[in-house]
């Protein structure tokens, strides 16, 4: 996958509610996760530009976020000069903060390969990331590859890959995709564990119009609804784009459909988190040896099963600067 003919498109469009109690604490407001630096200081969506700069240039990566983030766009991007920035009229899923980008680099560069990227990850061994996307597109197979991590340990609150294994070679790390399990309960996420099922990442490599194919069999009218946008991408088709279409999470609702028509990558651990939640902040502080103060907050907050956010039950002691 050479330099000249490789985008990328990072999400960074997401509330982030169930991290906002630890962010409230440390900010003193509810920005969203992507502009927090909960690990060490750098906002999630800096960090993820820059671990990312040396396999695609600036002018060819586009952040899509939403209209109520501007704000927070200046200081995140302040070192990331040359970056495009779509900025969606309101929060519709992922689905169509995929297509949208899609649509647009298909226009220009119809053989493009586009890495989807969100921008929550924390990774540990981030030249062994880059090394393994370079060797993804290397063996790009003509289909969506997503890109699922060893994991390392039996998790609920991710998202699992099974692999497809029948006459596969062990020492290959691209397989077929057999399904996808959600988010399974603890003894399900067992039994991923024992098969060697992958964490979904939700990083993905396709060609541009790969991505809209995948998008537009999963979710037809979708697609339906953005057409005039590649015809003409000015402001007032994206407005009436977004005014019809309801939201659409591309993990589950497109790519958890179409599983034969997806490869998967297995990636080593890489020390590799969703940075999504609490307790996930707080065990990957701990992992890389950080001593931090915010264990208070642990007692502060209690896990809402009516709306699945964690909330502040008493006042908690204001966090300290983690410190390693």
């Amino acid at each position: 996958m050479g330099a000249r003919d490789r985008w990328m498109v990072v999400l960074a469009g997401g509330q982030g509610r169930r991290l906002r109690p630890l962010v409230e604490q440390i900010y003193g407001d509810d920005r969203p996760k992507q502009f927090t630096g909960p690990i060490d200081g750098r906002g999630m969506l800096d960090r993820t530009l820059e671990r990312m700069r040396p396999l695609v240039p600036a002018e060819r990566t586009i952040v899509v976020t939403v209209e109520a983030q501007r704000r927070f766009l200046p200081e995140a991007l302040a070192n990331h000069p040359g970056v495009q920035v779509l900025i969606q009229p309101g929060d519709r899923g992922t689905a169509a903060a995929v297509l949208w980008p899609s649509l647009l680099i298909a226009g220009q560069d119809p053989g493009a390969q586009v890495l989807v990227v969100p921008c929550d990850h924390f990774v540990g061994d981030e030249d062994g990331l880059r090394r393994q996307l370079r060797a993804a597109g290397d063996r790009y197979p003509g289909q969506p590859v997503l890109f699922g991590v060893v994991p390392e340990s039996i998790e609920s609150d991710y998202g699992w890959i099974e692999l497809e294994r029948h006459g596969h070679d062990p020492g290959d790390p691209l397989y077929g995709v057999k399904g996808f399990v959600e988010k399974p309960d603890r003894r399900l996420a067992a039994e991923c564990f024992a098969r060697g099922d992958l964490w979904n990442t939700l990083l993905v490599l396709a060609d541009a119009m790969t991505l809209v194919e995948v998008i537009e069999v999963a979710e037809p009218d979708l697609v339906a609804a953005f057409a005039p946008v590649y015809r003409s991408p000015t402001a007032r088709a994206v407005e009436e784009a977004y005014a019809v279409i309801r939201a659409i999470d591309f993990s589950s609702q497109v790519l958890a459909r179409i599983p034969g028509r997806l490869s998967a990558w297995r990636l080593p651990p890489l020390r590799w988190s969703d940075l999504g939640t609490v307790d996930r902040v707080l065990d990957r502080l701990r992992a890389e040896g950080h001593e931090t103060q915010w264990r208070t907050t642990l007692t502060s907050l209690a896990f809402d099963p009516d709306d699945g956010v964690m909330r502040r039950v008493r006042p908690a002691v204001r966090p300290g600067t983690s410190r390693h």
